[in-house]
């Protein structure tokens, strides 16, 4: 696979990124896109090709669509360190971050509750609550409040967006 080199994708974000969206709710996805042709990334999550041809674009953006910070991985890189590296990339804000279960863990939700933001991150299907960190803290805010919103919804439009043709 090429070394991918996001310096680029960083420098292009954080002048138009700015403190604009570092308030408000932020939406933290990823999804995978082929650096070959005739790929289909689909079919590699599903395992009927390989994913050594695909890479991961993580990005964390606000509600409006601002781009706030992004990580560019090969395609089976795990989620979950890519949201502390995004989030060491923006500035202190406000407001909700949603993310998927992939980025659930411990370390997660403390480093966005460090950021200024409240982490409503889909926990797994068997999660439990244990202790008073910041994970528990958000699973028992997420139970009192079993619908975040319809703003929860528009976390996979950037995986809807990528996959179209």
């Amino acid at each position: 696979m090429p070394q991918i080199d996001s310096a680029v994708l960083h420098k292009m974000i954080g002048r138009t990124a700015g403190d604009a969206a570092a308030h408000g709710t932020k939406i933290v996805d990823s999804t995978g896109f082929s650096i070959y042709r005739y790929q289909d990334w689909h079919n590699a999550e599903c395992g009927t090709i390989s994913a050594k041809q695909f890479a991961k674009l993580h990005v964390a953006r606000a509600l409006g669509g601002t781009v706030c910070a992004a990580a560019v991985t090969p395609g089976r890189a795990n989620d979950s360190p890519y949201l502390r590296e995004m989030l060491a990339r923006m500035p202190r804000g406000s407001g909700d971050m949603l993310a998927d279960a992939q980025y659930c863990g411990v370390e997660n939700c403390q480093a966005v509750q460090d950021s200024g933001c409240r982490p409503v991150i889909e926990p797994s299907s068997n999660y439990k609550i244990e202790g008073d960190d910041a994970r528990a803290e958000m699973l028992r805010f997420l139970e009192e409040h079993p619908a975040p919103s319809a703003k929860y919804s528009a976390r996979g439009t950037m995986s809807r967006a990528s996959s179209r043709p």
